[in-house]
């Protein structure tokens, strides 16, 4: 009889339905399965675009390039099913958008020597990625795995699958929220929305959650709530989107990547290769892909904070549920992160970098698979948003200097429980130089020519120059620091001001209690905990100071001090019993986790808009506002500065077909969005290098317009009469963001420069 120790683990496998047998032929089940999605790729990027299969074929395209190429490499990497299935599933996610970045690399770098000037074509993109899944596919045939038999296992019993059915739904009721809100001018399914999603933590402290759908709810949540920060315009919002887009639809439109353009976005490849990518083998025009696919595969960040806590010793499922929970409800996970796109890229890699972080605290294998995972992890995020790669660079400096003190400490004083040269210090630096080298070399100096950006910034805030961004009101900081004229937001302030304090709280008795325990795992989470408050203070002293403001700095701290802030509730209520003399029964910690969720649905309501829209006051959620009701022209200069109409990108796409390419296109601030929809660059250095680029219309004078330009009026400039003058001035400053559109509507047109209005009318 063999030995226990020579049978293979398989009690953690999901059973699998054997394929049917033909007679005499033998078919290995992943290659065949692999060739099969492979020809169905194939076969849709011959179809022309559009038709009665575009929809099955963006399905199918979506879910192939996110899940199939990365859960093959998954199989490959843990073949005995060591990793759980919410941690697999998220790898899977991960490194199959580091697989599409590796063959658009791999494909611009080698077809152009043989002759082929448009590498990043669908049909070579298709061949590439079947070619590199066939390769997984027939060693994981060699090798005798079967990626198949990790697959997630389905719901069991009536329960579980009322469960999925309810959250499922969430989606889709901010789905009709956000079209109600656009269509038929009403918020009332958005509300109904909001009020559904603060019931959760009452769910979860009633039991009515099993923990086994967990990660589930929280996905189907978090999508949830990005579709109500992003889709309640189908349009693409803010600044930093319509670049990125203008850079990844030169991709699309060349079939090729030119890294030697010298600008920050060209370089980050999740913007050059990833979204076209998409783009062309799904079917989906590039703006779907931005604006559907987006929220698809940021969404599962959550889950991710929810696993990274709950495997840690402390980590319980509630309190890592609760902890994933905060990160959902914060105000810029859905409103500003909905549409930051970079960073959605860059915030996935960054997590997946610091669970295969805490895989490295293991022994044998899981901790040599840990330090594999950190080298393509660490360069996704690197090639994904050098903001939050220099953030974590910094924080990650910090572990590794204290370490290397650590170890020296612990092999004279023998103080530490566990070994510090368990800390990946070789993954650690070859993430540190190949970020360094891809920023110098791929970047052009972007790494220096930042930092010096940073630091004159950092002169201005400490000499207190009115050049500062913090002077003039631009900076993120000033949410935690700016009046409004809304007790909501005073509320809601108050509201942030009081995690602060259940944070610190319970860094303070880790800092006491914990480190008695002398693990060196224990501080090595106290450094990246307390780095991230340092640099959260920095932000709000020094506005300048941070590569990213606070607005979209503060969802990446909470990666550390999100379960802080829910172990430090329950300590500051745990403390207030005592205090009230209440005695320690056995449903106090239910008592306890039911006043917590109390506190974070009220948080969720005020965070989102939804007091403000039941009380009538200020609106400061773009996803609850209805623009067609506001009166006060502030209101409505703040409301559409980053929105545009649908007349708007009308206007836009037709200047795109009809605009001589050399002429400039002049706007008012807020028409960012010509640089997408017109295709106009934002600076010269854009190519292709001969166009005109966008100039802003306020603060000239009506009659000083260049005669050989564009003038593109909004529809906010024709129908209210204003031109949107300074982004969130009337929030942050109080001076007045718009001027009045009458002299510059009829003054070009009287000296007939060449001008597009949204009435269809080119004067010349």
């Amino acid at each position: 009889m063999a030995s226990a120790s020579s049978t293979p683990n398989t009690t953690a496998r999901t059973p699998t339905v054997p394929v049917p047998a033909l007679p005499g032929i033998s078919v290995p089940r992943t290659p065949a399965l692999i060739a099969v999605l492979n020809l169905a790729l194939l076969a849709f990027v011959a179809v022309p675009d559009g038709g009665p299969v575009a929809a099955v074929r963006a399905v199918f395209g979506v879910a192939y390039l996110s899940l199939v190429p990365g859960w093959l490499v998954v199989g490959l990497l843990d073949p005995d099913g060591e990793f759980g299935a919410v941690e697999r599933s998220l790898y899977a996610v991960g490194l199959s958008l580091l697989s599409l970045m590796f063959v658009g690399l791999a494909l611009n770098t080698a077809l152009p020597f043989v002759g082929v000037d448009a590498p990043l074509r669908p049909v070579p993109l298709a061949l590439g990625l079947g070619g590199f899944t066939t390769v997984l596919a027939a060693v994981h045939e060699r090798r005798g795995t079967d990626p198949l038999s990790s697959l997630p296992r389905r719901p069991r019993g009536v329960r579980e699958w009322r469960v999925v059915a309810l959250f499922s739904l969430l989606p889709a009721v901010a789905l009709v929220g956000g079209y109600a809100n656009r269509v038929f001018l009403t918020n009332l399914p958005t509300m109904v929305f909001l009020l559904l999603v603060a019931t959760l933590p009452f769910l979860l402290v009633a039991g009515a959650i099993p923990e086994r759908l967990h990660p589930f709810a929280l996905y189907a949540t978090a999508l949830g709530m990005l579709v109500f920060g992003s889709l309640h315009t189908p349009f693409l919002t803010g600044r930093d989107p319509n670049w990125e887009y203008y850079f990844a639809n030169l991709v699309v439109e060349s079939g090729r990547w030119d890294p030697g353009i010298s600008f920050k976005a060209d370089v980050m490849l999740g913007i050059s290769l990833v979204r076209p990518t998409y783009a062309m083998l799904s079917g989906l025009p590039l703006e779907n892909v931005y604006k559907h696919t987006s929220p698809l595969l940021f969404a599962a960040v959550p889950v991710g904070l929810y696993h990274l806590t709950r495997v840690r010793p402390w980590g319980r499922p509630r309190l890592a549920f609760l902890s994933a929970f905060l990160l959902v409800s914060f105000w810029s996970f859905y409103t500003k992160l909905a549409d930051t796109y970079r960073q959605q890229l860059a915030m996935t890699f960054l997590l997946l970098f610091v669970i295969a972080w805490y895989r490295t605290r293991g022994t044998g294998r899981t901790a040599r698979l840990g330090s594999v995972l950190l080298v393509p992890f660490g360069f996704g995020l690197t090639v994904s948003h050098y903001g939050t790669a220099f953030v974590f660079m910094a924080l990650s400096g910090v572990v590794v200097a204290v370490g290397g003190v650590a170890t020296v400490v612990n092999g004279r004083l023998d103080w530490f429980e566990d070994a510090p040269r368990k800390l990946p210090l070789t993954a650690l630096a070859a993430f540190l130089v190949l970020g360094m080298t891809w920023y110098m070399y791929v970047g052009n100096g972007i790494l220096f020519n930042q930092l010096s950006r940073i630091g004159g910034k950092i002169l201005v805030d400490l000499l207190g120059l009115q050049t500062s961004v913090s002077a003039t009101g631009g900076s993120g900081a000033r949410w935690v620091t700016r009046d409004l004229y809304s007790v909501s937001y005073e509320v809601f302030r108050w509201l942030n001001y009081v995690t602060v304090g259940f944070v610190t709280a319970e860094f303070l008795a880790m800092l006491s209690g914990d480190l008695r325990d002398r693990t060196f795992a224990r501080l090595e989470y106290l450094l990246l905990a307390g780095g991230s408050g340092l640099l959260l203070v920095t932000a709000v002293l020094f506005p300048s100071a941070n590569p990213i403001d606070l607005a979209r700095l503060y969802p990446i701290a909470l990666f550390w001090i999100a379960p802080l802030c829910v172990g430090g509730g329950l300590l500051v209520l745990c403390g207030l019993a005592r205090l009230l003399g209440r005695p320690e029964g056995a449903g106090a910690e239910d008592r306890r986790y039911a006043a917590l969720g109390v506190f974070f649905a009220v948080f969720l309501l005020y965070s989102t808009g939804f007091v403000p829209a039941v009380t009538g006051e200020f609106q400061y959620n773009e996803g609850l506002v209805i623009e067609s009701e506001l009166g006060d022209l502030s209101a409505v200069a703040d409301s559409t500065n980053g929105v545009p109409s649908a007349g708007d990108v009308a206007a836009a796409r037709f200047l795109a077909d009809h605009r001589e390419v050399t002429y400039s296109v002049i706007t008012d601030f807020s028409g960012v969005f010509v640089w997408s929809y017109a295709e106009v660059p934002r600076q010269d250095r854009w190519p292709p290098v001969e166009s005109g680029t966008t100039t802003g219309l306020v603060g000239r004078e009506p009659n000083d317009l260049p005669p050989d330009s564009y003038v593109l009026f909004r529809t906010v400039n024709t129908e209210r009469g204003i031109l949107i003058a300074n982004v969130g001035s009337a929030k942050y400053s109080g001076e007045r963001n718009y001027a009045p559109a009458e002299p510059y509507l009829h003054g070009t047109g009287s000296r007939k420069h060449l001008v597009y209005s949204n009435g269809g009318r080119v004067y010349v």
